[in-house]
């Protein structure tokens, strides 16, 4: 195949991967943000785009190790993905609105099986795990004790500059979702960097 016929191929790749992803986040990352995210008017912008581009990479990514089997994904997009990551995981936790000083102690709240709750449950523990990766060459101990740390330190962030509450249920499910990003990158060696 010749170098100009590989170009093509890339760029139609490049393309549809946009393409694709444009489409799913229109008609289903888009509704589920509007569900789940309510109240973020000042950054929704922002965070729909990084998410939007996110999303698209992922794409792009997945299917090229689908095309190209034996190959990595390039380390740029990987890069970029982690700053994606990080800046969309600010946004939501540092960037909602201004909200009351509440603070939830009931760890029973847990086992509240509405429909919102169970999936805004599920959304925390997903969106922690990536963390996960960045603690795998620690101990087991250490990594429950900087998990515990961290998420304790973010609720109480939240809480000092109004942007959510002091919840326990936050912490144990954003843990866990840590702890299990750890098991699972501990054990299936992959290289996200």
């Amino acid at each position: 195949m010749g170098i100009n016929m590989r170009r093509l191929l890339r760029v139609l790749h490049v393309i549809l991967t946009c393409i694709i992803s444009f489409l799913i986040f229109y008609y289903v990352t888009s509704n589920f943000l509007d569900f789940h995210f309510q109240g973020l008017y000042v950054i929704e912008p922002l965070l729909y785009l990084l998410i939007l581009f996110g999303q698209t990479l992922i794409f792009y990514g997945s299917s090229y190790l689908l095309l190209n089997p034996s190959h990595r994904i390039p380390t740029f997009v990987l890069r970029l993905l982690w700053v994606i990551y990080f800046l969309v995981m600010i946004l939501l936790l540092f960037f909602r609105v201004y909200h009351d000083n509440n603070i939830n102690l009931n760890i029973l709240e847990l086992f509240n099986f509405e429909t919102t709750n169970l999936s805004q449950t599920i959304l925390n523990l997903i969106l922690f795990i990536p963390i996960g990766y960045w603690l795998k060459h620690l101990k087991i101990s250490s990594v429950l004790l900087l998990s515990l740390l961290l998420i304790t330190s973010i609720e109480l962030l939240q809480f000092v500059s109004h942007r959510g509450i002091f919840d326990v249920v936050d912490i144990l499910i954003n843990t866990i979702g840590i702890m299990i990003g750890y098991i699972i990158f501990k054990t299936v060696h992959i290289k996200l960097h």
